[in-house]
């Protein structure tokens, strides 16, 4: 369960990309119940309003936010990116889900128009390219004039060598510039006013003997387009004017240099504070001119070739331009490590092109017709303001001590006519906005935009000057995180003005928590940023705070003796390091000693992975290390400033272990021991020969564990001591232990390379059990170790009672995981024993696009494992998020933050009484302290839900209210007539139809249906022989209908096979309409064989040849031979007819039968006589 909500504080929402469009912003945002999506708020402040247009917990992550006429048009994915727009009458897509935005430079922050980008606004037209998954024909460079109706293909790029649209779009005042790579490799420029007949191809380079040519945008100047050619062997820059033919070569190939792409884009990076997916193309641009570097020079051209001319040498390039009486200020974006700027001063001539040498780090601005300077002069750090020299230049203000502007951030300063806003950093790395306006009393801060060590300087600070001269900024405070700010119309202080995310909570960030008595100790923060001691009963109630701390700074490193508590605390400007002590109660806290200096508690709260801790908690005291005598030596307290003392002197210590009744200490000649009281060191081992590390790092049953390091033409060749009294400490193995723990008085330890090992610390005791890929987060029930291992592709649940016969897998972790959609999934697992009881975090990352990594699901779930069953029962589930995979606002965090692969880490995890401490988020808040308790019986059945949107049905196999653990249910979905199933969302993301589902949890899930696109088709027939056909429906047919139909041939004849758009002999026949079908039926007349046989001597006639028609009737005469008579007919007819009417109805045998004609002995012959 949830503590307590320590920081109630509201959770921020990073907003980004805020675009005014009449008395409504528009922004992007980011909560846990939503993702990232678009919201909109009044100037004035209110109610902020959610456009989820990707529902549930996924992200459209909406970008490129621009506006355009009374609206903003914008990139979201649902689940692909395409084009929508919003304005007060509400959201609207603009082109099919099926044609994605081109989102090779997907970036959430706002658009600079007048810099290449995926998306660009000129003459009122929006472009931007598409690449459609059914059609590729579809893929290519798009315009729309805001409505779906106006949205429409340009010009498609099959041609180019990836079959992919142009990455940058250049928008001039009539039209955008682009470039289309063929597959020959050569280089085109074309331009688009919008329509189809002006999208054309205006001039095009051969590779011209190079392997390959590449371009790079300079500048717009006007409507004219400036950029480089990047041969192998020259570079040329070019202008172009946008019409056939009219592009220019400027300069020669040896005045430009291979690393001009290289730097201009650092520039853009550094100069801009945006991300680079554009091209800089206008702050160094004045009027009709513009200042680039070309190689290791400053040029300056207006388009032209008499324009374009070398000024000066310059090392880096310039990302700023400021004008004051005539005279253009250049600077450049700073060294990197020295961050000191170069600023040119010139008329645009070389020779009125001089370096002032005006300051030595900070930017540049013009106001007022003066040039206003911030940054240091002098060891002194302030604002200027300059008249172009060294001596008019003159301090306006200095900044408070230890603040100061960062260089590489220096374009985030927003110059108005009347003033300049500009950020300022104050330690440790907390960001301001100031403004000043070249005056004293006019330059001061205004509002916070980072708290210290919240964030890194961003790339997207916004800062939007209002029609009454009030400024909306992205700034941050400890009760609602970063939200949007606003000043007074004078701009003299800032309030709050929205709390986008006002349902979820700031993190406390509880950490170090450590048991000391019955009760658990940790540290967190409030919602005022103070960091405090707190305390709370061994069931998670009566939390207190126990104690104030820091305010901005840092403590952890928290350990325990039988009666006190000992941690560290640092201040928020990081020089001042404190050990305090605590006896659980308030006034029983207090700072113990001030340190010389300490490497501050490790930040992450671990320690580094090759060290021991540099202190150790005792029963009766504590020893750490500060510096003693130039030297680092041993220090011991009992917890008051007269027992605080150093024991050792001279003794460079580096590392402390404490064991059952002794403490050693490792320095540079080896391993010491000290009984902590009289000061007394004893050398235990010295480091051998050849070994350049040699510390102690466990100790069990009266042995301690040393580890060495050698080398060897291979590396660091890691050895395992031992040591047990004496003047012996022998070789146990040439292994590296990541995490030893004692099993059944067995001593198991997981290596480097992934084996699991055990030793009774005798080289004939030490040997390996069990070898996998990867071994870590060891623990430990009564009678057992666990750990997890990666073998075979897959992480396996261990356990082993010491011996190799009792070490097995026993659960392969993809039966904890959640069926995702492709295979771009990740999962990591932390263990943890609580008592006997056995749990396992699993926070699991996987995409919610089978075909792209832009958008991932995020879950945290815990599970208890029976040690004996191993069956897994989820007990909770606290978060399941999405996000685009390039978004970090939220720091996520499942299971606490321990290293579990090394040795001496300080968890954020405490048992007491059965139950386990620790640090989580969920939906509702971000880190808090929470209980679990192993009496907390899990959840054994699963109930799922599903649900759909659209028409068309859902069927369940098999239905039931709840599922046990790891059933499996199948999902088919059904689309109505006229309707498509496109994806399964909610607790599953996939395309597959049907879909199985593992019900590991509960579950709710959603089919979307989509209306197919209708489209008419005809079915034409046609009739070969005698019969007809008949239709299940009368045409014509809608896109995707299926018809059936029936040859019914006429009496005599039958049915063959059908031809044309169709072909097969199944009779009916479906056919399904995806076009105009032209289908044949083919029948033929049925006819039969007639076959007669004769037996004895004679002959049959017939009246007609064969084969016959069916019902036909053949007449058979038999005529016996001389002595022979006619008997009967047999086979398919008996008969004694002559002639015989046979009626063809089948094939037919027929035998004549004839027999000799026999007289008696008594007859007589009587013979006719004939005469005439």
């Amino acid at each position: 369960m949830l503590i307590d909500d320590i920081n109630q504080g509201t959770a921020g929402t990073n907003p980004y990309g805020v675009t005014q469009i009449g008395d409504k912003l528009y922004y992007a945002a980011t909560d846990l119940e939503h993702g990232t999506e678009l919201w909109s708020i009044p100037v004035a402040g209110g109610q902020p309003t959610l456009f989820d247009i990707y529902p549930g917990v996924n992200s459209s992550s909406p970008a490129f936010l621009t506006s355009m006429g009374d609206g903003v048009i914008f990139a979201a994915r649902h689940p692909h990116p395409t084009l929508w727009r919003v304005d007060s009458a509400g959201l609207e897509q603009l082109t099919p889900g099926a044609h994605s935005i081109n989102n090779h430079r997907w970036f959430p922050d706002r658009i600079d128009q007048s810099r290449g980008c995926s998306l660009a606004v000129a003459n009122g037209t929006a472009f931007f390219t598409l690449e459609s998954t059914t059609d590729s024909s579809q893929t290519g460079l798009w315009r729309s004039d805001g409505t779906p109706e106006g949205a429409f293909l340009l010009k498609e790029t099959q041609s180019t060598i990836d079959g992919r649209p142009p990455d940058a779009l250049y928008p001039a005042e009539n039209f955008v510039f682009f470039f289309i790579s063929t597959s020959d490799g050569d280089e085109g420029l074309w331009r688009s006013d919008g329509t189809s007949a002006g999208t054309m191809l205006i001039q095009q380079w051969p590779l011209d003997g190079s392997a390959s040519l590449s371009v790079e945008v300079a500048a717009i100047l006007e409507n004219r387009l400036l950029f480089i050619l990047h041969y192998d062997d020259r570079h040329e820059l070019w202008v172009s004017d946008g019409t056939p033919g009219g592009a220019q070569k400027l300069t020669a190939s040896p005045f430009l240099a291979a690393q001009t792409l290289e730097q201009t884009s650092a520039a853009n990076e550094r100069g801009q504070g945006e991300p680079d997916w554009c091209t800089l193309t206008t702050n160094t641009i004045v009027g009709s001119r513009a200042y680039l570097q070309m190689g290791n020079n400053l040029w300056v051209s207006d388009g032209t070739i008499s324009g374009t001319a070398l000024l000066t040498s310059i090392s880096m390039p310039p990302i700023k331009v400021s004008t004051v009486n005539g005279i253009d200020y250049l600077q450049d974006g700073g060294e990197y490590l020295t961050e000191e700027v170069t600023i040119i001063a010139t008329d645009g001539t070389p020779a009125g092109t001089r370096q002032p040498n005006l300051i030595e780090t900070g930017w540049s601005a013009a106001l007022n017709n003066q040039l206003i300077l911030g940054g240091r002069k002098g060891g002194i750090r302030g604002i200027w303001v300059s008249d172009g020299t060294q001596s008019g230049t003159t301090l306006v203000k200095e900044l408070p001590e230890n603040h100061y502007i960062r260089q590489l951030y220096q374009d985030q300063i927003y110059p108005y006519s009347d003033l300049i806003l500009f950020q300022i950093v104050a330690p440790p790395y907390a960001r301001s906005l100031w403004r000043t306006d070249g005056t004293p009393e006019g330059t001061f801060e205004i509002g916070v935009l980072s708290l210290p060590d919240h964030h890194e300087l961003r790339y997207n600070t916004e800062a939007l000057r209002m029609a009454d001269g009030s400024v909306i900024f992205t700034g941050e405070s400890p009760s609602v995180g970063l939200e949007l700010f606003k000043t007074d119309a004078d701009i003299t202080e800032s309030t709050l003005l929205v709390d986008t995310n006002a349902h979820e909570t700031l993190a406390s960030d509880p950490h170090d928590f450590t048991v000391l008595g019955d009760q658990v100790f940790f540290i967190a923060v409030d919602g005022e940023g103070m960091l405090h001691l707190w305390r709370t009963e061994f069931d998670g109630s009566n939390l207190q705070s126990i104690a104030e701390l820091t305010t901005g700074g840092k403590a952890g490193d928290m350990s325990a003796t039988a009666e006190r508590l000992y941690f560290y605390v640092e201040t928020a400007e990081r020089d001042v390091h404190t050990l305090w002590v605590s006896d659980g109660t308030p006034t029983g806290t207090l700072p113990l000693h001030e340190m010389f200096s300490r490497r501050f508690p490790q930040y992450e709260n671990s320690i580094d992975e090759n060290a021991t801790p540099d202190f150790a908690a005792a029963p009766d005291r504590y020893y750490f290390l500060d510096l003693n005598d130039d030297s680092y030596g041993l220090w011991v307290t009992e917890g008051t400033p007269e027992s605080t003392r150093p024991v050792t002197a001279g003794l460079d210590v580096q590392r402390l272990l404490w064991t059952e009744d002794a403490l050693y200490l490792s320095g540079w000649t080896g391993v010491w021991s000290s009984d902590g009281d009289t000061g007394v060191v004893s050398l235990v081992a010295e480091r051998p020969s050849g070994y350049f590390d040699f510390f102690p790092i466990f100790s069990t049953d009266g042995i301690v564990y040393l580890q060495g390091f050698g080398s060897d033409m291979f590396g660091d060749v890691p050895h395992l001591h031992v040591w047990q009294g004496g003047d012996t400490f022998p070789l146990i193995a040439d292994v590296r232990p990541q995490q030893m723990l004692s099993v059944n008085g067995t001593l198991l330890f997981s290596t480097e390379w992934g084996a699991l090992w055990r030793t009774d610390g005798t080289p004939a005791g030490t040997e390996e059990i069990a070898d996998y890929d990867d071994i870590f987060n060891l623990r430990v029930t009564d009678s057992k170790l666990y750990y997890w291992a990666y073998t075979e592709g897959t992480y396996m649940l261990g356990e082993s009672d010491g011996s190799p016969a009792g070490t097995r897998l026993l659960l392969d972790s993809d039966i904890l995981l959640h069926t995702l959609s492709s295979v771009f999934s990740h999962a990591m697992f932390r263990l943890e024993t609580v008592g006997n009881e056995l749990f396992v975090w699993v926070m699991q990352t996987g995409n919610t696009n089978p075909s792209s990594t832009d958008n991932e699901e995020i879950y945290c779930d815990l599970w208890h494992v029976g040690p004996e069953t191993a069956i897994p029962t989820l007990v909770y589930t606290f978060f399941h998020d999405a996000r685009s995979s390039n978004d970090y606002s939220v720091d996520y965090s499942c299971g606490g933050e321990d290293l579990t692969r090394r040795f001496f880490t300080i968890p954020d995890k405490a048992e007491l009484g059965g139950r386990l401490f620790f640090s989580q988020m969920d939906r509702a808040h971000e880190r808090e302290p929470w209980v679990l308790a192993t009496d907390e019986a899990p959840v054994a059945e699963y109930a799922l839900s599903v649900d759909q949107t659209g028409n068309g049905t859902i069927v369940t196999a098999p239905q039931q209210a709840t599922y046990a653990f790891g059933t499996q249910v199948t999902l088919t979905a059904e689309p109505a007539t006229g309707w498509r199933f496109v994806e399964w969302a909610g607790d599953a993301s996939s395309t597959d139809n049907p879909f199985i589902v593992t019900m590991n949890g509960a579950k709710s899930i959603v089919a979307h249906f989509e209306p197919l696109e209708v489209k008419e088709y005809f079915l034409i027939t046609e009739i070969e022989g005698e019969g007809e056909v008949t239709r299940s429906a009368p045409g014509p047919y809608a896109s995707g209908s299926q018809v059936t139909l029936t040859a019914e041939p006429v009496a005599g004849w039958r049915f063959m096979e059908w031809t044309g758009d169709a072909s097969g002999t199944d009779n009916p026949f479906t056919v399904t309409m995806t076009s105009d079908k032209f289908i044949t039926a083919h029948f033929e007349q049925i006819t039969y064989t007639l076959t007669t046989s004769i037996e004895g001597q004679g002959q049959v006639s017939r009246s007609t040849d064969g084969p016959y028609a069916a019902g036909a009737q053949v007449t058979l005469t038999a005529v016996p031979a001389a002595g022979w008579r006619f008997v009967e007919w047999t086979g398919d007819v008996d008969s004694t007819d002559n002639p015989l009417t046979v009626t063809m109805n089948s094939a037919k045998m027929i035998t004549a039968v004839f027999r000799t004609i026999i007289l008696p002995a008594d007859s007589m012959l009587y013979l006719p006589i004939v005469t005439k």
